[in-house]
């Protein structure tokens, strides 16, 4: 299927977020980053869906 490109990945991904909690480190990648990135994703089928530039800190402040 589509999605077992990813399996690998995503197992990667929940093994590091588990490992976080059980040894009460920091996640490879700060939640802030991960808010970023989905400010990005809807600034950009925003910009698409009204056909204009989006300046993603004016429209999607954190």
């Amino acid at each position: 299927s589509r999605w077992d490109q990813y399996r690998a990945s995503f197992g990667k991904a929940i093994n590091a977020y588990l490992d976080t909690i059980q040894q009460g480190t920091p996640p490879p990648v700060p939640g802030l980053a991960g808010l970023q990135e989905l400010q990005f994703e809807a600034a950009l089928k925003r910009s698409i869906a009204e056909q204009r530039p989006v300046v993603v800190a004016e429209e999607f402040p954190i």
